[in-house]
């Protein structure tokens, strides 16, 4: 579940939220930031009298920055730097020209493919994923993406790919090691 403000949204309204802003206007302005297009404080938004009905209190309004991430992770060709606000951890990741999730994390994954969902926002670069049923898709800079489960990636051309995710990084580029995958 994501917090947003006193908002509480679960990935399917995130998702709904967010792409009914992009299909109504085809695009996100660049003044507008992904909280303000989730609804932070607009309608939909709980009335005090609502959280209080709910059980919850006054919400803490939260800010972080990626420059002091609570946790980096790196790995060949790339790094996820990660903060987290209330319930949610957002990462930003960095990946190098030549990256690919196959060759380089997935040694760490210890999976066939890249089993996290993601949802996000692309700052630069451009690159390919590939479902494991073949489908593809290409994404560059100003693209928003919902990619499900079970796919590989690589980093296409020789400018870096950032990515801020809002769903997939938690355990992402984590080092599984082979006692607990057989488990």
């Amino acid at each position: 579940m994501l917090l947003c403000g006193w908002t509480h949204l679960n990935d399917r309204q995130v998702r709904h939220s967010v792409l009914s802003r992009l299909h109504t206007g085809g695009v996100l302005p660049s003044s507008t930031t992904m909280i303000e297009c989730l609804g932070v404080g607009g309608a939909g938004a709980a009335t005090e009298q609502e959280r209080e009905q709910e059980g919850v209190g006054m919400a803490q309004i939260e800010s972080r920055n990626f420059q002091k991430p609570d946790e980096v992770r790196t790995f060949t060709k790339g790094k996820v730097e990660l903060v987290k606000l209330g319930d949610a951890t957002i990462g930003r990741a960095t990946f190098e020209p030549g990256w690919r999730w196959s060759t380089c994390v997935k040694p760490l994954a210890n999976t066939n493919s890249c089993e996290a969902a993601h949802f996000g926002y692309q700052l630069s670069g451009t690159m390919r994923i590939r479902m494991d049923d073949g489908n593809e898709v290409e994404c560059q800079a100003g693209d928003v993406a919902l990619v499900p489960s079970g796919h590989d990636a690589w980093v296409v051309g020789n400018e870096p790919v950032v990515i801020v995710d809002f769903q997939g990084m938690p355990h992402y580029a984590k080092e599984v090691s082979t006692q607990a995958a057989r488990s």
